[in-house]
């Protein structure tokens, strides 16, 4: 029983139980987990999460507590959920760690269903979003006390492999009908993951393999199956069948690119669209501006509503004269939403009815005119203002602050107009992205390029561009069946990473 306090809720009195006290349901388990780890298991909600890393592996395991809001009593039971001030923190750790951020393997538990007829499942389910977007392949989960498999698509290329555990002692009373005592091993070798589920029909039985996964001809069955924890995606998967290069030589990679690998500025970028209207995605020439700029529209923010997708690139414009470029700017828009808009105020109208992002390439090049500049961001100022239904998304070689107080204008350097702008900046590829890239290539090939990873890590400065055009070239030389020596020269040769 816990104690219950009175508080006054749109003027009535309502009883709820004591917060401090609440907490102390998880006491007993706390002893119990401390006389196994030597460390007690935290009471306060927001603490209840723990990191485990296995570094011969490079493995790295996240727990998360299910129950956090829930207790035995009916009315409470279907409140199963992931404490979101938690697993902020827990993500928060793993990205200022280095060695937690690059792991090979990133595995998250818990307790609960994701997916069950009955209450007691988890029905929030966006925290997955945040998992694939950094890098998680694999979620376990138990409850249910049958084995089971699902995914969930977060996008093209990022998925989460979802498996369900049978109960292992569970009174009888408790086993699902038809389902035994159960439980999965599972084996990691490389970039596959063996699950072998197995059985206990009798209480003091033996333990044996259970055939209880269908296969492909719909007439046999295996007691195991594999996970490909590193897939190719869809298209490139598509790329190799049908002997296709799924790499770039030059040019930023379009939204459905196969070879696009999701980096720490995606998660930002994602997570910005959600709160800011004004975001400059920045990084130094080649960086994979523009690329990163082409994948908005695929943030779940924007897919899961209506939002009119108005792209301009102002490379090319005519930035020398101001009155043509806002007669050019205004026209690309036009026939983007296919409207006639002929000044701001028309922009301001169109968004009475419509959601509308801007995404904005080469806005730097607008820093010879400053009348241009002053034009547009003050008037992108007052369109945040007075609207919250737009997004305004600009690729810069700087920061906007940087890039405002270079044109040394002191009404452009108000305060007012720097604050809305969250600057996203984009890294080069770790050694781990790299390898995702390396993994894009048929096999033969990216044994090899694996292999001579620091040589390619040297040799490429970790730009994404470079590396593009080495995998370009690497996919064509086993396409034409060179052999170990020649794909082994194309690494070392510095000539295979210019573009």
């Amino acid at each position: 029983m816990f104690c219950l306090q009175a508080e006054i809720i749109d003027g009535n009195y309502v009883l709820v139980p004591d917060r401090t006290q609440y907490e102390e349901r998880f006491k007993h388990f706390s002893n119990f987990y401390e006389k196994i780890k030597g460390k007690s298991y935290p009471l306060k909600p927001k603490s209840q999460y723990e990191l485990r890393y296995f570094p011969e592996q490079e493995l790295l395991i996240l727990g998360l507590n299910s129950a956090w809001k829930l207790n035995h009593h009916d009315n409470y039971k279907s409140r199963a959920s992931i404490n979101p001030e938690a697993f902020t923190n827990a993500l928060k750790e793993i990205n200022e760690n280095p060695t937690y951020r690059n792991s090979r393997l990133k595995i998250a538990v818990w307790h609960h269903p994701l997916n069950s007829p009955d209450e007691d499942r988890i029905k929030d389910r966006g925290f997955l979003q945040r998992l694939a977007q950094n890098g998680f392949r694999l979620a376990l989960h138990g409850h249910i006390h049958k084995a089971g498999i699902n995914d969930y698509k977060y996008r093209i290329g990022s998925k989460i492999e979802i498996i369900a555990a049978g109960t292992f002692g569970a009174p009888v009373r408790q086993w699902q009908p038809g389902y035994p005592l159960q439980y999965n091993l599972l084996k990691w070798q490389d970039r596959k993951l063996t699950v072998y589920t197995r059985k206990r029909i009798e209480l003091n039985g033996a333990w044996q393999p259970d055939g209880m996964w269908v296969q492909a001809d719909g007439l046999t069955t295996s007691s195991y199956y594999k996970i490909e924890l590193d897939p190719v995606s869809e298209q490139a998967r598509d790329a190799q069948i049908n002997n296709t290069n799924p790499f770039q030589k030059a040019g930023p990679l379009p939204p459905d690119a196969p070879s696009y690998i999701q980096r720490e500025c995606d998660r930002e970028l994602a997570e910005a669209l959600e709160t800011n209207k004004q975001i400059a995605i920045v990084g130094e020439f080649q960086i994979g501006k523009s690329s990163l700029l082409n994948q908005v529209m695929n943030v779940p923010y924007l897919t899961n509503t209506v939002w009119q997708d108005c792209y301009i690139d102002f490379q090319g414009m005519s930035y020398f004269d101001a009155s043509l470029f806002m007669r050019e700017f205004f026209e690309a828009i036009s026939s983007t939403l296919d409207k006639d808009i002929r000044s701001w105020p028309d922009i301001n109208e169109y968004l009475e009815h419509h959601s509308l992002i801007f995404r904005i390439d080469e806005f730097g090049w607008l820093k010879t005119n400053y009348d241009i500049v002053y034009n547009f961001i003050t008037q992108l100022y007052k369109l945040t203002s007075q609207r919250q239904n737009i997004r305004i998304v600009i690729t810069l070689p700087l920061t906007i602050d940087i890039f405002i107080t270079s044109l040394k204008d002191r009404q452009l350097r108000n305060p007012r107009y720097l604050e809305r702008w969250k600057s996203i900046k984009i890294k080069k590829f770790n050694e781990k992205e790299i390898r995702e890239l390396l993994n894009l290539l048929p096999g033969y090939a990216a044994k090899i390029a694996n292999r001579d990873i620091d040589r390619i890590v040297s040799l490429s400065l970790g730009e994404p561009k470079r590396i593009q055009k080495l995998c370009y070239t690497l996919f064509e030389a086993d396409r034409d069946s060179r052999d170990e020596e020649e794909l082994e020269q194309m690494i070392q040769n510095s000539a295979s990473y210019e573009f």
